[in-house]
């Protein structure tokens, strides 16, 4: 087989990464949906709640890169909008209040944490050694950019409406109880177990790759074997046609004699036979 035959037969072979990067996303986006419309999920705190849907968005940046944290930020944002029609309290008072606003607030600082900590984790692989220190940074770091993000965001569209300055004391009574409370225990919860979560699992992902390469290398050349013992053999296959007829040429003229003086015996009989008749 040559070069170009093994290049073109390693390029129609199946992406193996490509297929279980679709069923990792396929199956963290069925787990947000499920923490999201069950306890799993969120911790309600009077009309603020605590959520823990921050890890599987984090394992999915590091597991699938920037991109497809970004994607299953947009997942979480979803669930989020999706509790502005009743199912959420503060998510209905924020849409009653601007629904375009609220749009913006659950979707935007979603999808960029979940971009960020996909590059967080990639940044972190490089420069820190220890990979459960440079995972639990990923985990909390990314944590922190998404409060931040999602209070200033909240901060600017809705600091100014009647409805946040009648809360305690005024509109950063309820930014203290958001930032204050909520950031804490999602800090803490994503830095303790998403840490052993993402390890567990990069370890079982890494371990399938490597299972999967192997197998794939080896069917590849059980099939580079195979064709060139079928090339062998069609050469091998026209080396004997060639030299039979290269035996041919060299006796059928050495024997032509011996069949031509034959043939004029048996025709020499014949004749004779005719006149006797």
């Amino acid at each position: 087989m040559n070069k170009e035959q093994t290049a073109n037969l390693r390029q129609k072979r199946p992406n193996p990464k490509r297929t279980r990067n679709l069923v990792i996303f396929a199956i963290l986006t069925a787990i947000i949906f499920l923490m999201a419309f069950t306890p799993l999920g969120y911790l309600s705190v009077g009309v603020v709640s605590i959520t823990f849907l921050m890890i599987p968005v984090i394992i999915g940046a590091a597991t699938l890169g920037p991109l497809g944290g970004m994607g299953l930020g947009f997942v979480f944002g979803l669930t989020s909008f999706i509790g502005c029609f009743g199912t959420s309290t503060f998510m209905t008072l924020l849409f009653n209040i601007n629904p375009w606003l609220t749009a913006l607030n659950v979707f935007f600082p979603r999808m960029l944490f979940g971009l960020v900590a996909g590059l967080l984790y990639k940044l972190f692989k490089k420069t820190v050694k220890n990979e459960i220190v440079s995972d639990a940074l990923t985990m909390v770091l990314a944590s922190v950019i998404h409060t931040v993000v999602f209070v200033t965001i909240f901060y600017l569209a809705f600091s100014k409406d009647p409805s946040f300055q009648d809360y305690n004391t005024g509109f950063f009574a309820f930014i203290w109880a958001m930032f204050g409370i909520n950031a804490v225990v999602e800090w803490a919860v994503c830095g303790v177990a998403g840490t052993a979560i993402l390890k567990t699992l990069v370890y079982f992902i890494t371990r399938y790759d490597r299972k999967k390469a192997e197998k794939t290398e080896k069917a590849m050349e059980d099939s580079e074997q195979l064709q060139n013992q079928d090339d062998t053999s069609s050469k091998q296959y026209q080396n004997i046609e060639d030299a039979g007829d290269d035996i041919g040429t060299l006796i059928i003229p050495q024997a032509s004699p011996a069949v031509s003086k034959q043939i004029d015996v048996a025709e020499s009989a014949e004749v004779k036979n005719s006149d006797k008749e």
